[in-house]
């Protein structure tokens, strides 16, 4: 996961963005997103990009480990249900030779 502010001093958070979703080894990092920039255009920037959340600043603490935390278990929930899938694959798979 990365936390990401759109303004940066070097290199802007858009800028970032399409780096990382162009770069294999971090396309599928999920990406929250925070900034002073609270309208709806740059919110809605923010999620056709794939951004998984957008958070406008000042953030408050709870509510930023509280988004952190929701989208890890949302990862980690992805990851266990892939491994149910593999092993379901793999179930039907044995079933198909056996019969």
């Amino acid at each position: 996961m990365i936390l990401l502010d759109i303004i940066m001093p070097r290199m802007d958070g858009w800028t970032t963005l399409a780096g990382l979703r162009q770069d294999p080894a971090t396309a599928q990092v999920a990406v929250i997103m925070f900034t002073c920039d609270d309208r709806f255009v740059t919110r809605e920037r923010a999620m056709r990009e794939g951004v998984v959340d957008f958070l406008p600043r000042p953030v408050a603490r709870d509510k930023l480990l509280a988004c952190v935390r929701t989208h890890l278990q949302a990862v980690a929930n992805a990851r266990a249900l892939d491994a149910v899938g593999r092993t379901l694959e793999a179930t039907v798979a044995q079933l198909d030779t056996e019969a």
